[in-house]
């Protein structure tokens, strides 16, 4: 065993400090790879399996923060549109004149076509369907079931009928629709809710024509004068609107006729011009 010199001791000394330095930190800090596993590893519910849908909860008993709840959806049926008119119509009849104020009121909303003619294509309206002959001189509509007019009365063949005659009638007042109807005979009312026109010659303009007139009760229009001038007052049609209120000089109001349900359904409670 060989003596120690002075620079061996002072070097042994060094080692020993430097030791009980590293002893003296481990103890008061605990082990960092631990302390840190401690605060970021989750703890598991009652044995929570891997990929179970269980809630977690971090160490310490800390509520992970509450997802807010996905707001509903907003009810798309409801509310009033409001509709400015630069002048107000004299009448809303719109067998008596072509104007286009009175279109814009009741037009597809209070009164109803046989056809609908969207998207370049003819589309069941007051008519859920429709046929055409071979020879192209008849065509036979059948109108939509459970049509009802806005006073709970059953559309028919004969509102058809009354809505088309007097536009066929020389000197009509409505001399456009005339001349679209030029090549039809006669309207005929068929059972089963259905009504045939008779033409002359075959025409494309008479089914165009069927987009563009609307159908008016019959009961009404074969009554006298008075009876039509009212109806220009306090319009009755099968459309989704029906009419309401009207204050001169004011305001127009329709309101929802049928419930807001597939497959034609309104999505306004009213509108108001």
């Amino acid at each position: 065993m060989g003596v120690c010199g002075p620079q061996d001791l002072r070097t042994t000394l060094a080692t020993l400090l430097v030791l009980l330095a590293c002893l003296a930190c481990t103890r008061h800090h605990g082990n960092p790879r631990r302390s840190a596993a401690a605060v970021t590893e989750p703890k598991y519910d009652d044995g929570a399996a891997l990929g179970s849908h269980r809630s977690i909860r971090p160490a310490g008993g800390v509520k992970l923060p509450e997802v807010a709840a996905k707001p509903s959806r907003p009810d798309p049926y409801g509310g009033t549109l409001h509709v400015h008119l630069e002048t107000e119509p004299p009448h809303l009849n719109p067998l008596q004149d072509q104007l286009q104020v009175i279109d814009r009121v009741v037009g597809n909303l209070v009164y109803e076509t046989l056809i609908e003619c969207r998207e370049n294509q003819y589309r069941p309206g007051l008519a859920e369907s429709w046929d055409v002959s071979a020879d192209g001189e008849r065509i036979t509509v059948k109108l939509r079931s459970g049509a009802r007019w806005h006073d709970d009365r059953v559309v028919s063949g004969l509102d058809v009928q009354a809505t088309f005659e007097p536009l066929l009638r020389a000197g009509s007042c409505q001399p456009l629709l005339h001349a679209m109807l030029e090549d039809v005979e006669a309207v005929d009312v068929l059972p089963d809710r259905a009504a045939r026109f008779r033409l002359r010659r075959p025409s494309d303009l008479v089914l165009r024509a069927l987009c563009e007139i609307p159908i008016l009760p019959a009961e009404i229009l074969r009554k006298s004068g008075s009876a039509v001038t009212q109806l220009g007052r306090q319009p009755v049609g099968t459309g989704p609107f029906r009419f309401s209120a009207w204050e001169h000089g004011k305001r127009i109001r329709l309101v929802r006729s049928r419930p807001a349900q597939p497959p034609r359904p309104p999505f306004l409670d009213e509108i108001v011009f």
